[in-house]
């Protein structure tokens, strides 16, 4: 490997580095933003985090992977006809959040 190509393979990395660095800066931006709204706690993100990467190391590996659509959450809607007698359904903020006024 030249000279040249030594500088222009280091300037790539460099660069390579600082795109990683704003990845993760805006990634840690938006984890702020929901924790402080109280859309989700660190721990939500931590049991996501563990979860995605079993999911990862499994497909990976070409295994069947750990979770699927059993694994989500769903909260149904409570019926208009009776919402007297409907089940108690936690609030959703992120929907909330995400509603345009």
């Amino acid at each position: 490997m030249s000279a040249v190509d030594r500088i222009e393979f280091m300037t790539r990395l460099g660069d390579m580095a600082e795109v990683d660095y704003k990845n993760a800066l805006g990634l840690a931006a938006i984890i702020d933003v929901l924790v402080r709204k109280g859309l989700a706690t660190p721990a939500d993100f931590a049991d996501a985090a563990k979860r995605l990467d079993a999911q990862l190391e499994t497909e990976i590996r070409g295994q069947k992977p750990p979770c699927g659509p059993a694994h989500l959450r769903v909260v149904p809607a409570p019926s208009p006809a009776s919402p007297a007698h409907a089940p108690a359904t936690p609030a959703d903020p992120l929907a909330d959040a995400l509603k345009t006024p």
